[in-house]
């Protein structure tokens, strides 16, 4: 009898060896969930254009000057990618966004030709203070 119930009371303490082991398991893994989960929400997202399209540039384009900021029509911001200059005079806005022989996005202004190389804005302090 004394044998039964040390037998009765290891097969207790195994059983509840094995609940606190599998609830270490599912608290583990409920962490490491959550540390993907916040990866993927900080990651800058991809951007969202893979063909050319045109658009009008939003408020005021004087042209750009190194760091310009391009706020569009279909809601989307790019930026200017490298240095240099250009003043715009004209009222049309429209603008044309596709890929050079590199690649690389440009912006073309429609009503004159004049290119600068851009690229879509993933910042989203300044996607949402030009929306």
């Amino acid at each position: 009898m004394r044998e039964e119930a040390r037998e009765e009371v290891l097969e207790e303490v195994r059983e509840a060896d094995a609940a606190e082991r599998e609830a270490e398991i599912e608290r583990r893994v409920a962490i490491e969930v959550e540390a993907a989960k916040q990866e993927i929400a900080e990651a800058p997202p991809e951007p969202a254009v893979s063909e050319p399209f045109e658009a009008e540039i939003q408020g005021r384009f004087a042209g750009w000057s190194g760091k310009t900021v391009f706020p569009l029509d279909n809601g989307q911001v790019w930026r200017q990618r490298h240095g240099g200059r250009y003043r715009h005079t004209n009222d049309d806005q429209r603008v044309r966004i596709y890929k050079n022989l590199l690649g690389m996005w440009q912006m073309k202004v429609l009503s004159n030709g004049r290119s600068v190389p851009c690229a879509e804005s993933t910042d989203t302090t300044l996607q949402k203070l030009y929306k």
